[in-house]
């Protein structure tokens, strides 16, 4: 039994040596690393963060949201300020979809971002996030929401 286990893992170790992503054994997680996220971080009040997976293929794509108050007057001036402040930071804007939704990208950290003005509708997927802004009463008039990605590239 033991050889017949042997010959057709070597059977099918052999079958990708052309093509090495033809046989995997495990899937690929594809995250931000932790000093981007800190990055992202430290452009304000951080009132709520979380993550989803996401599995695509054969693998895991992991985004990470903040809601960060960035002390801003109105939700268009937020996405302006937390875009300058990540600017500063070396971050690039990839795309300026409209004046409250903002694309960037980090060649530093390998990461993309989007930011967004606040609307609880764009954290469907986030009920955590949002019952933590309702126990901390948290303001969000000046606060964006930013979801960080690994950068998988255009």
């Amino acid at each position: 039994m033991a050889a017949l286990l042997v010959g057709a893992l070597s059977f099918f170790g052999g079958c990708g040596a052309n093509n090495p992503t033809a046989y995997r054994m495990t899937a690929a997680t594809y995250q931000a690393a932790p000093t981007a996220l800190d990055d992202v971080r430290r452009i304000g009040l951080v009132q709520a963060e979380g993550s989803v997976e996401v599995d695509i293929d054969d693998s895991t794509q992991v985004t990470n949201t903040f809601v960060i108050d960035v002390g801003a007057a109105s939700a268009n001036a937020a996405t302006a300020k937390a875009a300058r402040l990540l600017r500063e930071r070396g971050w690039e804007i990839i795309g300026k979809e409209r004046p409250w939704f903002v694309t960037m990208k980090s060649t530093k950290w390998d990461a993309f971002l989007a930011i967004d003005s606040f609307q609880p509708t764009h954290l469907a997927s986030h009920p955590d996030i949002l019952k933590t802004l309702k126990e901390k009463s948290a303001k969000t008039e000046a606060s964006v929401i930013i979801n960080v990605e690994a950068y998988m590239g255009e």
